[in-house]
């Protein structure tokens, strides 16, 4: 696991969630020095941290005594990847606990390294029974509460399907080069590597 795309990665959440900035700006300056290897998986965090953000907070703050000051924010962003990287890739637990305490070192929070550990081993514990368990509460606070209430307003009946469908990642698409092969003859080289794939 790499810190280096680890911090570039909550330093991209912190300057989407906490300072407004644009996504592909916070990306363009952050994941620049990584090396070519590490820049997916930072963009994999940055996006998904982003787009569970609103959330994972919610989540974190339930659990904290009060919220985090202005000044050490970053933290919500080192923990909302760790959260999302929990929840949504193969990386051990145990790696990605030890990985955020580290980043706690590495943004001269040092102080936060005891209470980001705490977190993430609660989380862990708590995974199938935590407050935020249920889906369709998980998809509301994954938004801004105006945006909600807009949905809301347009759409009553498919607010929950809307909010659903506008987190789930897009189908992978892929291009076949028709001078090489066929798309039946891609479909089965994917077949025989047991991933599913249907044509469009």
């Amino acid at each position: 696991m790499n810190t280096s795309a680890r911090k570039a990665a909550a330093e991209c959440v912190y300057a989407v969630c906490e300072s407004g900035d644009s996504l592909d700006d916070a990306l363009a300056i952050y994941s620049s020095p990584l090396k070519d290897s590490d820049v997916s998986f930072c963009r994999a965090l940055s996006y998904g941290g982003v787009r569970w953000y609103l959330a994972y907070k919610t989540y974190l703050n339930s659990r904290l005594k009060k919220p985090l000051k202005p000044k050490d924010r970053i933290l919500y962003a080192v923990l909302v990847t760790a959260l999302y990287q929990l929840d949504d890739t193969r990386h051990a637990p145990h790696a990605v606990v030890n990985e955020a305490a580290t980043l706690c070192k590495t943004f001269r929070r040092q102080w936060a390294t005891g209470l980001v550990n705490a977190l993430l081993r609660a989380y862990i514990r708590e995974f199938d029974t935590r407050p935020l368990s249920d889906t369709r509460q998980w998809n509301q606070v994954a938004y801004p509460e105006w945006l909600v209430q807009q949905f809301e307003n347009a759409w009553p009946q498919q607010l929950d399907h809307i909010l659903a469908a506008s987190q789930a990642r897009p189908p992978m698409t892929l291009r076949v080069n028709a001078l090489k092969t066929t798309v039946q003859a891609y479909l089965k080289i994917l077949a025989e590597q047991d991933i599913e794939a249907s044509p469009c």
